[in-house]
């Protein structure tokens, strides 16, 4: 029997989580379910010996969930679940179990319970992870996060400052960028690539053409049942809308 602590704050997530698990073949068994830093730490005190995986959300209702490792020494198995911070997924990928990205998916569900299996629990090995090493490499990660940007201006160069732009979208295979004077110019990236290189609390993707950061947007409509639109602190020529997939991690990115 693997016994599994669920640590999730976005109460949808949490339910899709414990639902796929149920319908794992394996022998689970959901130990705990927890959304702030104060009960997994507070459960972990007493408990950790019982628990085989841990389930970790990388940002819960009281703060980031690596505060956890700073408060309390483990060397449990994680999985961690991610809908945004990419910049962390290379260092996940040498310190941990695996990743999962939202909204999460069965058969990657699967994939990370086999790894699981293969290195923890048929391994002769005493497999160490160093949680320690992992916080670093992130702060490492982070801190090589695009914050400028090389334009071209006729015959001129410009560096844009990432603290100057509002928003990144992609239109006839050209991706430009906004700046918060309105300015634009065209980059030489996809939105896939920024993504992967920009400060994922400060930008969020909101659909498959717009990348826009936290600052940028005054007010969010609810535009339909299933769509919102955002309304920006300086208009655009087009409707910037949040896709359907996307909205709950947008609502939670923007509470973070």
């Amino acid at each position: 029997m693997i016994k599994v602590l669920v640590i999730e704050d976005e109460e949808l997530s949490a339910k899709r989580l414990v639902r796929l698990l149920d319908s794992e073949k394996n022998n689970i068994s959901i130990a705990g379910q927890f959304d702030t830093v104060f009960k997994t730490v507070t459960y972990l005190n007493t408990n950790k010996n019982d628990i085989d995986l841990i389930f970790l959300d990388i940002h819960l209702a009281d703060g980031n969930s690596f505060e956890i490792f700073n408060q309390i020494e483990l060397n449990i198995p994680i999985i961690f679940t991610t809908a945004y911070d990419n910049y962390a997924l290379e260092a996940f990928k040498q310190a941990s179990v695996d990743y999962l990205l939202k909204p999460i998916q069965q058969i990657e569900l699967e994939k990370s319970l086999k790894k699981f299996e293969q290195i923890f629990r048929k391994s002769n090995t005493d497999f160490q992870v160093n949680y320690s090493k992992l916080i670093r490499d992130l702060e490492i990660n982070r801190n090589n996060l695009k914050r400028r940007f090389l334009v071209q201006v006729g015959s001129k160069i410009r560096s844009i400052d990432i603290n100057e732009i509002d928003l990144f979208y992609a239109e006839n295979k050209s991706c430009f960028l906004v700046t918060r004077q309105q300015k634009i110019y065209d980059v030489n990236y996809t939105l896939e690539k920024l993504k992967n290189e920009l400060d994922s609390e400060k930008f969020f993707r909101v659909n498959r053409k717009v990348i826009v950061k936290i600052e940028a947007i005054k007010e969010i409509h609810h535009f339909s049942k299933s769509r919102y639109k955002l309304e920006l602190n300086n208009p655009l020529d087009f409707d910037v809308f949040i896709s359907a997939e996307r909205i709950t991690d947008f609502k939670k990115w923007m509470n973070s």
